[in-house]
Parts: C-alpha cells; structure tokens; sequence
C-alpha cells in the first residue's frame, strides 16, 4: 500500500510542470512557453537588460539599427529616460536616437514589454480579453482590444 502511493506520488511528481520547468532561464526557448513555469521564470528571474538580450536573441527585438539619417551603425545605450531603460544612438551624431521597440511587434506599445509579452502569452494560451487584461496589467478597454485585435492579426 504505501509503495502504490509512492509510485503514484512519484508519477504526480514527474508531470510536474513546476518540476519539469527549465532552470536555466537564458536558455528557454519561446516553444518552451508550454510550461507556464518557463514563461513567468524568464520574467521574474532576469533583470530587464537580460530580458532585452533575450528578446533580441529570439528576434523579438533588432538586435541591431542603423541610423536611418546618417546610415551608420547605431548603438545600444542606457537611457534612464526611456522607458525600456535603452535606446538605440548612433555612432556619429549623438542626438539621432530610436526606441528599441523599432521596427517590432511592440513599436506602438506604452506598456512595460514584460506586460506585453504576458497579454500575448495569455492571448495565445485562449484566455478571454477579461483574463487576459487582468493577468497583464494591460487596460481592459480600448488597450485590450487594441492588443488583442493586433495578435489576431499577427497570430492567427
């Protein structure tokens, strides 16, 4: 009897999801999102630089820009000012500066790109656009539906 119960609880534990979840967080890939602990993990364990990293990695982010006045390389900077915390300077002339949402699915976005990256996760996990607001941050109003009408665009 109490080996049946330990075999049960050990099957319990190897389907785990909190168990099988990756623990190397820079090494989860977007096909790991299955394992709802994978998706929060990336959010929670690295600091928003590393998050950014991530994110050009994966090509959710450029991971490079030219400057599109002076057609040089441009480069990545902190921007306490910013939002994101960075921003793309080029190398010639110090004033000529974009956003890193550039060129991205986050482009138009006023929301933190963790939260954005949380309503898309819920969008496609088939949460409802009530959920999927909560769980973000994201305004259920017009900012919702905005959101969400931009992944059935994209995604579906």
């Amino acid at each position: 009897m109490a080996t049946e119960k330990a075999d049960k609880s050990r099957r319990a534990e190897q389907r785990s999801c909190f168990n099988s979840r990756i623990e190397a967080v820079e090494s989860i890939q977007p096909e790991d999102f299955k394992n709802p602990w994978n998706f929060y993990s990336l959010f929670l364990k690295l600091e928003t630089p590393q998050v950014h990293a991530w994110m050009r990695d994966r090509g959710l982010l450029a991971d490079a820009m030219v400057c599109t006045k002076c057609d040089v390389p441009m480069k990545l900077y902190k921007r306490s000012k910013k939002m994101d915390g960075y921003a793309w300077r080029c190398q010639k002339d110090s004033k000529h500066e974009c956003s890193i949402r550039k060129y991205s699915f986050f482009k138009n976005s006023h929301y933190l790109l963790q939260d954005i990256m949380s309503f898309t996760y819920n969008f496609l996990e088939g949460y409802n656009l009530s959920k999927m607001s909560l769980y973000s941050g994201v305004s259920y109003r017009s900012t919702g539906v905005e959101w969400a009408r931009s992944c059935r665009e994209i995604m579906m």
